[in-house]
């Protein structure tokens, strides 16, 4: 059995169950922002041999969960609005976010994944594409069936 799978659903009165949506959970983070990434951030390795979100040596103290979202504002960033408002009955992971971000700045800059260079395995639109469909914002991210019609498919 997955257990990557996440399903939402409402309650009814009666106790039965209406299922509203159903996506793969990114194995970094789904126990905290239950979001669909993980197919995209291993075809993103599959191709570039780069783990995003990982991190090496954490401080004493630091959770690894702080780490993989640092990473995720670092490269995919600036935090939206949509994300908090995704989680938004979750005050400790949102307080969290809105610290991280505002700790960007002159001496922790970005590293946005469409400024990256040297990585010859990317072809023309493969940042583009990742972008999109690791977009910060749950709301913003392209349908399953919006994928499978996207023109990166074409060359695959």
């Amino acid at each position: 059995m997955p257990n990557n799978v996440l399903i939402s659903y409402k309650a009814a009165a009666d106790g039965s169950r209406e299922v509203q949506r159903v996506c793969l959970a990114d194995t970094e983070t789904a126990a905290k922002l239950q979001e669909n990434e993980a197919v995209y951030v291993q075809a993103f390795y599959g191709i570039t041999k780069f783990v995003m979100f990982a991190y090496d040596d954490l401080m004493e103290g630091v959770l690894p969960e702080m780490e993989v979202l640092n990473n995720m504002l670092t490269y995919l960033g600036p935090l939206p609005p949509g994300l908090l408002e995704h989680i938004k009955k979750n005050q400790f992971w949102c307080q969290a976010l809105i610290a991280l971000e505002e700790d960007f700045g002159e001496d922790q800059p970005r590293k946005p994944l469409l400024l990256w260079k040297g990585f010859d395995e990317l072809l023309p639109g493969d940042k583009e594409f990742f972008v999109r469909i690791l977009n910060l914002d749950p709301a913003l991210r392209p349908s399953a069936e919006e994928l499978l019609n996207d023109t990166w498919f074409d060359e695959v």
